[in-house]
C-alpha cells in the first residue's frame, strides 16, 4: 500500500506536469522571399511578380519544420495584383499542404478568375480542409499558380512586404509545448520514488 500511494501521487504530479503540453500555433502564413512560409509579418520592400499575356506563374512556398494536429476549417488565401490596362483576367489557384518525406500532401485548395484594374489591390480565395495530423519533421507548404488569361497585357503579382502581405489564414494548429523544466521532472520524481521506497518507514513517520 505503502509503494502503491507513492506511485499514485507521482501519477498526478506527472499528469498536472503536463497539462498544457499543446498551443495553437499562429494561424497566418505570409509569402517571404527565399521561396519561404512565415508567420512573422514581411517589412517592405516588397517582390513583383511579372506575368506576361498568356502564360502562367507557379511557385511554391515551405515553412519550418512542425507537426501536430491541423483542425479542420476554412483556409483564407489573400492576394495582391494588377495589370497593365484594366479588365485582365487571370485566373488564381492555390494549394495548402505538407511536404514530409519528399512527398507534397495537400490539405485544402481553391481556384477562381479575378478581373484585374490597374492599381494593385487584395483579392481573396476561400476552400474548406478538414483536420489532419502533420507527422514530426513536417513543413507546411503553399503553391499558388497564376495564368494571365489576357493574351498581351502583363499583370503584376505582389508578396513579402507590409503593403502587399499576400498570406493565408488557417485553422489552428496544435502543436507539442514542453515546458523548460519537464525534462528534469521525471528523473526528480524517480529519484524521490527510489529515496522514499528504500526509506524505512519509521524515519518517515517520526
Amino acid at each position: 500500500m505503502y509503494t502503491k500511494g507513492i506511485t499514485i501521487m507521482l501519477i498526478a504530479l506527472t499528469v498536472f506536469a503536463t497539462i498544457k503540453l499543446v498551443k495553437a500555433s499562429p494561424d497566418t502564413y505570409y509569402l517571404e522571399d527565399g521561396n519561404i512560409l512565415t508567420t512573422t509579418p514581411p517589412s517592405n520592400p516588397f517582390t513583383r511578380v511579372p506575368i506576361g499575356g498568356g502564360s502562367t506563374y507557379t511557385n511554391t512556398w515551405l515553412s519550418s519544420t512542425v507537426s501536430g494536429n491541423i483542425n479542420g476549417g476554412s483556409y483564407q488565401f489573400t492576394f495582391w495584383m494588377r495589370a497593365t490596362a484594366g479588365k485582365v483576367s487571370v485566373t488564381v489557384s492555390f494549394t495548402f499542404g505538407y511536404f514530409y518525406n519528399g512527398r507534397y500532401y495537400p490539405i485544402a485548395s481553391a481556384s477562381g478568375s479575378r478581373t484585374l484594374g490597374t492599381s494593385a489591390q487584395s483579392y481573396t480565395l476561400t476552400a474548406n480542409g478538414g483536420s489532419v495530423s502533420i507527422p514530426e519533421g513536417s513543413q507546411l507548404y503553399l503553391t499558388v499558380s497564376i495564368k494571365n488569361n489576357h493574351p498581351t497585357r502583363t499583370a503584376y503579382f505582389y508578396y513579402s512586404g507590409s503593403t502587399y502581405n499576400t498570406r493565408i489564414i488557417t485553422p489552428s494548429i496544435v502543436v507539442p509545448e514542453f515546458p523548460a523544466g519537464f525534462f528534469m521532472l521525471t528523473p526528480m520524481l524517480l529519484a524521490i520514488y527510489l529515496f522514499l521506497r528504500h526509506c524505512p518507514k519509521k524515519a518517515l513517520t517520526s
